[in-house]
């Protein structure tokens, strides 16, 4: 699941497992387990899942599926980011808009952060390259602190913007 995953590639693997009658398909990340769970939903061949963050929201909490969940705690990375830098007045949001992992992390984040009425702001790409940028860019806004969610793009790209955010 990053810039790189091809969802039709995984769709058109998933149906030659269900067309060979597999006996259980397991799918790694949300656009993965989607294609198992579609492909063997009529066939009623078992399907495990694994780094998902939202079962739910994926449709996935249905039928013959079961799995685990990579749920981030994000009020206890928040209650961190503000225990190690209590004076935080603005939070950069770093993530791939297109990463479903993304989505309940980041809404969770912000109402969090509205809550606390501490101002933030979104920063996204969806390469190394366009994280590098909006990095860039959240360095010259100012930031105090950034948050992530587990968001595969942003793991590929953490070592070419490591130093870019340690320096800053």
């Amino acid at each position: 699941q990053n810039a790189n995953f091809d969802t039709n590639l995984a769709t058109q693997i998933a149906q030659a497992f269900s067309a060979e009658d597999a006996a259980l398909m397991v799918g790694i990340a949300t656009p993965s387990a989607v294609a198992c769970y579609n492909a063997a939903e009529d066939k009623d061949i078992p399907v495990i899942f694994t780094a998902i963050t939202d079962p739910v929201e994926a449709n996935l909490d249905a039928g013959n599926v079961t799995g685990t969940s990579d749920y981030l705690d994000t009020a206890a990375v928040i209650n961190l980011m503000f225990a190690a830098k209590p004076d935080t007045a603005k939070v950069g949001l770093l993530y791939d808009i297109g990463q479903d992992s993304s989505t309940t992390p980041i809404a969770a984040a912000k109402a969090d952060l509205d809550a606390r009425g501490v101002a933030y702001s979104d920063y996204t790409g969806t390469t190394v390259d366009e994280v590098v940028l909006a990095v860039q860019s959240m360095i010259a806004d100012g930031v105090d602190a950034v948050f992530t969610p587990t968001d595969n793009t942003i793991m590929k790209a953490e070592l070419s913007i490591c130093e870019l955010l340690s320096d800053a």
